[in-house]
């Protein structure tokens, strides 16, 4: 686990747990460009993924899209896109929760509920121009380490997981 579950995990095990990091790579069958997301192609996408099982995960959502709707709401002229990609078990309330906050929003908001494959999460990622994780607390935060190894930026909470590998130096 990441030092945040060991952490977590100490005050109920009768020893310490060891935490052992996840590997860095990215594998890719085949690439698939960003018209397979129905993400024009000219505008600077921000990625915010969020899983349902993640604490917070709807509060998580409606952060990234209200964060967006309020910086872009000042900018008018640029092309930037949103994709809110929601995995896991999302309740339908939950879901128009996010949808609800989204209606009003002067740059597209591209809402993935659906399942995807393995390589279209890799490519989702790949065709990001940055990563934008408000969650609560993450175990670990694979995607943003798949980001940061795919070279995209990050910016996410330092809370959890992800400390074990983002710092204010490269994030």
């Amino acid at each position: 686990p990441s030092r945040a579950v060991a952490e977590a995990a100490s005050t109920v095990l009768d020893r310490p747990a060891r935490v052992v990091g996840l590997p860095g790579e990215v594998h890719m069958e085949h690439f698939v460009g960003r018209r397979h997301f129905k993400v024009p192609e000219s505008a600077f996408m921000f990625l915010a993924p969020v899983d349902a099982a993640q604490l917070q995960a709807e509060h998580s959502a409606l952060a990234a899209v209200q964060a967006f709707k309020a910086h872009f709401a000042r900018r008018p002229e640029y092309d930037a896109t949103l994709v809110l990609r929601l995995r896991g078990d999302w309740s339908s309330q939950a879901i128009a929760a996010i949808r609800g906050e989204v209606v009003g929003c002067r740059h597209p908001v591209v809402v993935l509920a659906s399942s995807l494959s393995e390589n279209e999460e890799v490519n989702l990622l790949r065709c990001a121009d940055v990563v934008v994780s408000l969650h609560e607390w993450v175990p670990f935060g694979q995607e943003l380490a798949q980001a940061m190894f795919l070279g995209k930026p990050v910016i996410a909470t330092a809370r959890g997981g992800n400390l074990d590998f983002m710092s204010p130096r490269n994030s």
